[in-house]
């Protein structure tokens, strides 16, 4: 009985080892998409600017 629970204890061992990687892993990835976000986000602004920048040149345009 006792090599048994031993048994069953390093299956759990295992079992715990592993979900603490896949954690690990799904940290890891949450970080980089929350990077990529930041990066688009980021891009997306500059090119509102611009777009609100050739918006502005145009009615100007039109104006003269």
């Amino acid at each position: 009985e006792k090599e048994g629970l031993e048994v069953e204890l390093k299956k759990i061992q295992e079992l715990s080892q592993q979900r603490e990687v896949f954690a690990e892993n799904l940290r890891n990835e949450l970080l980089s998409v929350k990077d990529q976000l930041s990066t688009l986000e980021s891009q997306m602004s500059k090119e509102r600017e611009k777009l609100l920048k050739l918006r502005e040149d145009k009615k100007i345009l039109l104006e003269k």
